[in-house]
C-alpha cells in the first residue's frame, strides 16, 4: 500500500501534467477521435479484417492477393482520415516530451521511471 501523503502527491503530479499543453492537446484530439463515428467505424473494420486474415493465415489458409488489396486500401483510408491522422500526428509529437519527462524524472528519483511505471502496470 502506498503512504497516504506519497498517493496524494502523485495524484496532484499526475492532474498538473495532464494539464500542460502536449498533453492536454492529446486529450483534446483523443476525445475527437473517440466522438467520430466513421473514425471509429474505419479502426474497427481494419481490427475485424486484420483479424480475420491472421486467423486464416495461421490456419493454413491461403490469403489472396485482392484480400491484401483490400487490406491495404482500408489503410490508405485510414491514415487518410483526418481524425485518425491527427491522432496519430499528436502522438508522434508527445512522445519525445513524455521521454525528456521520463528521463528527468528517473534523474530526480535516481532509478529508471519507464520501467517502474511498467512494472507497475503489469
Amino acid at each position: 500500500m502506498l503512504d497516504p501523503e506519497l498517493e496524494a502527491a502523485a495524484r496532484q503530479f499526475a492532474a498538473r501534467l495532464a494539464q500542460t499543453p502536449p498533453l492536454a492537446e492529446l486529450r483534446r484530439v483523443q476525445e475527437q477521435l473517440q466522438a467520430d463515428a466513421e473514425a471509429q467505424r474505419l479502426l474497427a473494420e481494419w481490427d475485424e479484417k486484420q483479424q480475420e486474415l491472421l486467423a486464416r493465415q495461421r490456419a493454413g489458409q491461403t490469403i489472396a492477393p485482392a484480400e491484401i488489396e483490400a487490406l491495404r486500401r482500408l489503410r490508405v483510408r485510414i491514415y487518410n482520415y483526418p481524425t485518425i491522422r491527427a491522432y496519430s500526428e499528436i502522438q508522434r509529437q508527445v512522445q519525445p516530451y513524455l521521454t525528456d519527462l521520463n528521463m528527468e524524472i528517473s534523474q530526480v528519483l535516481g532509478l529508471d521511471f519507464a520501467a517502474l511505471s511498467r512494472a507497475v502496470g503489469e
